[in-house]
C-alpha cells in the first residue's frame, strides 16, 4: 500500500523572513530547552548547596582550631602594697594596657557515631538532589518533545488546509467553466465560492493554531520570538515497544524520582539512629595555649606577656531529659514510615506510567495502517467524483463530500503519525530516558 511521502515542515511568518533559519530536530529541541531551563538551573543549584551541608557533616568530624585575641586599655587603679615590714612588694600592680592571644585545640570523639550518622544522611541527601536534577532533565526533555511535535501537528494541519483550498480552487475553476458551457446553473458556482471561502477560513484557523504553538516552543527553548524556525520530522516511524515486563524493570530501576525517594527513605533511617546515638555520652578532647598580659596564673601579676597552656577531656551524659529523646526518635520514626509509604506509591504509579504508555505506542501504530488506507481510499474517491462532475454524471455536492473527506482522512494520517511520536516521547520519559 503506497503512503503518502514523508514531508518536511518549514516555518518562516513573515515578520520573520530577516532572521537566519534556525532547522530544529526533536533532540535539538531538547538541548536547547536543556539549556535554557531556568528549572534545571534551580535544581542544579540545590544539588551544589546540598553537597555544602555534606562539606559541614564532615567538618565536625575534624579536630577544631579556633584563635581568639583582643587587647584592652583600662583606667589606672591604686597599686596593693605589701607592708614595708613585709618587703612592700607589690602584689596587684595598675596594668592600664591588657591583651591575650589563646589558640585552642578540639576534637569531639563521636563514641556513640552521631557524626558518622549525620554525614551518612548529608550525603544521602546531595545524592537524592543530584536524581532529583535528573528527574528535572527528564521532565524539561519530555516538555520540549511535546512542544515539538505539537507545532509539528499544527504545522501539518496547517499544510492540510492549504491543500484543501488548493482543490476548493479547482472546484471553483471547473464549475466555472460548466458554467460557460451551460452544464451547471448559478447556484453550484455560489456553493463552489462558498466552499473556497470555507477553505480559506480553515487555513487561516490552522496558521494561527501554527503561530501559538511555535510561540510556546520558542519560549521553551530559549529562542527570541522572532527567530524563524524549520521544524524536521523524522524519516521512520517509533519502533514497536518492547514487552512490558521489560520496560517496568526499567522504570523502576532508571525513574531518578524513585532512586530519589529510595535516598530519603535511608537518610531518615539514618536520622532515626543518629537520634538514638544522641543519648549516649559524648567524649571529647580539647588543648589550649594562653599567651597574656597579665597572666593570671602567675602571681604576683606583672605587666608583662607570659604563656600558659592546658589540655583536658570532657565528657557529657544526659540520662534523662524529660522525654525529648523519645520524642525525636518517634518524629524521626514516623518521618521513616511516611516515606516508605511515598515510595510505594511512587512505584505504583511509574508501573501504572510505564504500562499506559507503552499502550498509547501501540495503539498509535495500530493505527496507521488505516489512516494511510483512509487516505488512498478518499483520495481515489475525489479524483473519481471530479473526474464525472466534470463530464455531467456528478453534482457539486458530491465532489464537495469528497473533498471533506479526504481533508479528514490527510488531517487524520498526519495526527496519527504525531500521536506515534508523542506517545514514544511519554514513553522514554515513563522508563527513565
Amino acid at each position: 500500500m503506497k503512503k503518502p511521502v514523508p514531508f518536511f515542515f518549514l516555518i518562516a511568518a513573515l515578520p520573520l523572513a530577516a532572521q537566519e533559519l534556525l532547522t530544529l530536530s526533536e533532540e535539538q529541541a531538547v538541548a536547547l530547552a536543556l539549556e535554557a531551563s531556568p528549572r534545571l538551573r534551580e535544581a542544579q543549584a540545590l544539588a551544589q548547596a546540598s553537597q555544602g551541608a555534606v562539606l559541614q557533616a564532615q567538618a565536625r568530624l575534624q579536630p577544631r582550631l579556633t584563635i581568639t585575641a583582643n587587647a584592652e586599655r583600662r583606667n589606672p587603679v591604686p597599686e596593693f602594697r605589701l607592708p614595708q615590714e613585709l618587703g612592700g612588694k607589690v602584689l596587684y600592680p595598675s596594668i592600664e594596657t591588657t591583651g591575650r592571644l589563646n589558640a585552642t585545640l578540639s576534637r569531639n570523639l563521636d563514641l556513640a557515631g552521631t557524626l558518622a550518622h549525620l554525614q551518612a544522611v548529608a550525603v544521602q541527601r546531595r545524592t537524592a538532589q543530584e536524581m532529583r536534577v535528573l528527574q528535572v532533565r527528564q521532565e524539561v526533555a519530555l516538555q520540549a518533545r511535546m512542544a515539538f511535535w505539537q507545532a509539528l501537528a499544527a504545522t501539518a494541519t496547517a499544510e492540510v488546509a492549504e491543500k484543501d483550498l488548493e482543490r476548493a480552487q479547482q472546484t471553483l475553476a471547473d464549475t466555472e467553466t460548466l458554467r460557460e458551457v451551460g452544464l451547471t446553473a448559478d447556484p453550484e458556482l455560489l456553493t463552489a465560492r462558498a466552499e473556497l471561502e470555507r477553505a480559506r477560513v480553515s487555513l487561516g484557523t490552522a496558521r494561527g493554531q501554527v503561530h501559538l504553538a511555535l510561540v510556546s516552543l520558542r519560549s521553551l527553548l530559549g529562542l527570541a520570538v522572532e527567530q524563524a524556525v524549520a521544524l524536521q520530522k523524522p524519516s521512520q516511524l517509533p519502533p514497536a515497544p518492547p514487552p512490558l515486563e521489560d520496560l517496568l524493570l526499567q522504570g523502576r530501576a532508571q525513574r531518578p524520582e524513585l532512586q530519589a525517594l529510595q535516598l530519603q527513605l535511608e537518610a531518615l533511617q539514618r536520622q532515626v539512629a543518629a537520634e538514638r546515638a544522641g543519648g549516649k555520652p559524648t567524649l571529647s578532647l580539647a588543648a589550649s595555649y594562653q599567651w597574656e598580659q597579665p597572666n593570671s596564673r602567675f602571681f604576683p601579676l606583672q605587666e608583662r606577656w607570659r604563656g600558659s597552656w592546658w589540655i583536658g577531656a570532657a565528657a557529657t551524659w544526659s540520662p534523662w531529659d524529660g522525654g525529648e529523646l523519645a520524642g525525636r526518635v518517634a518524629q524521626a520514626q514516623g518521618e521513616v514510615e511516611a516515606a516508605r509509604a511515598q515510595l510505594r506509591e511512587a512505584q505504583r504509579q511509574v508501573d501504572l506510567e510505564v504500562t499506559k504508555a507503552r499502550q498509547r505506542v501501540v495503539d498509535a501504530l495500530a493505527l496507521l495502517p488505516a489512516t494511510a488506507a483512509a487516505v488512498e481510499a478518499a483520495k481515489a474517491r475525489e479524483e473519481a467524483v471530479r473526474e464525472g462532475f466534470r463530464v455531467g454524471i456528478a453534482s457539486l455536492s458530491d465532489v464537495v463530500d469528497a473533498q471533506t473527506a479526504l481533508a479528514r482522512a490527510e488531517g487524520a494520517w498526519v495526527q496519527s503519525q504525531i500521536a506515534a511520536w508523542e506517545a514514544q516521547a511519554y514513553l522514554l520519559w515513563s522508563v527513565g530516558r
